[in-house]
């Protein structure tokens, strides 16, 4: 995360503990700024703070927040008392709160929201009652709205929305029944979230949310085939998301769509032949889209 002209970044040591270090791009200036960290969680700069999952031996893995000084880095709220900490994760801001998934022996691990004080971390909806919890990942503001991915027992792993609320967090259903349609995010395009998916019938495919419904954009391999790889990795870059798409007889290629059908096709056949070149790692840089991939000659 970028703070004050600073990278913030977490590695390990080679005994693999966690530190949470920090650069200004050179080695003399590249510093660890947190002792110990609870784990390779990412670290997110949102509303003038630092969020990451900090550790120490009396509260475990519990949220963070520093102002990038040693005296504005501490504890955030200590949600599961004990050494064994709530191991927070996934901290994506919007509005004026922070959000992410928590673990507290009562109710398993669920969503949380946090406006950077101790009193104003709460848990957002309890979607998983009991202990077991949701497991909620793949947060993504949207608008107004968080978009993620959450398992509830008889729905499995599908697609949930939320306004911040325990009545505006909801699950918008793409695959009845208890198996899920496990989604993930690969960016906005015409106004919608762009998504993979399976439905149950027609494979892992495109498919888009306005935060209140859903709707297949395309299907990339028709029939009952995965058009989409398993890693749901895509990128927004210009009036479009790219992602890595399998129409049946070029292998995984570089795709991209603009949310409707017409406007979802192939950009390019890296790799001739089934075999794909399978594009990975999507970064934007300035006007172009960098990313990894193999043309079956150089690796």
């Amino acid at each position: 995360a970028m703070y004050g002209g600073l990278a913030y970044f977490v590695a390990s040591d080679a005994g693999g503990s966690y530190h949470l270090w920090r650069t200004d791009g050179t080695a003399a200036g590249t510093e660890v700024f947190v002792a110990h960290i609870g784990s390779s969680t990412a670290v997110t700069s949102y509303g003038g703070f630092l969020w990451f999952q900090g550790w120490d031996e009396v509260h475990g893995g519990e949220p963070w927040i520093s102002d990038g000084t040693e005296a504005g880095t501490m504890l955030l709220a200590d949600l599961e008392p004990g050494a064994g900490g709530s191991a927070p994760d996934g901290f994506t801001g919007l509005g004026n709160r922070v959000y992410f998934s928590a673990f507290t022996t009562a109710l398993g691990t669920e969503l949380f929201a946090s406006d950077g004080t101790a009193p104003g971390t709460v848990q957002v909806a309890d979607i998983e009652p009991g202990a077991g919890g949701s497991y909620p990942a793949q947060l993504t503001a949207f608008g107004n709205l968080l978009l993620m991915s959450a398992t509830e027992t008889t729905s499995g792993r599908e697609l949930w929305r939320s306004d911040g609320s325990g009545i505006g967090t909801y699950m918008i259903e793409i695959r009845p029944g208890a198996e899920g349609s496990d989604p993930a995010f690969y960016g906005e395009a015409g106004g919608a979230m762009l998504f993979r998916a399976s439905d149950g019938s027609t494979g892992r495919e495109l498919w888009k949310t306005n935060g209140a419904s859903a709707l297949q954009v395309a299907d990339l391999n028709p029939g009952h085939f995965d058009g989409l790889d398993s890693s749901g990795e895509g990128l927004s870059h210009g009036d479009f998301v790219y992602f890595q798409g399998d129409d049946g007889s070029s292998g995984d290629e570089l795709w991209r769509s603009d949310g409707t059908a017409a406007g979802t096709t192939q950009v390019a056949d890296i790799r001739t032949g089934s075999a794909g070149s399978k594009p990975e790692h999507f970064v934007q840089v300035g006007s172009w889209l960098a990313f990894a991939a193999d043309d079956g000659v150089h690796g």
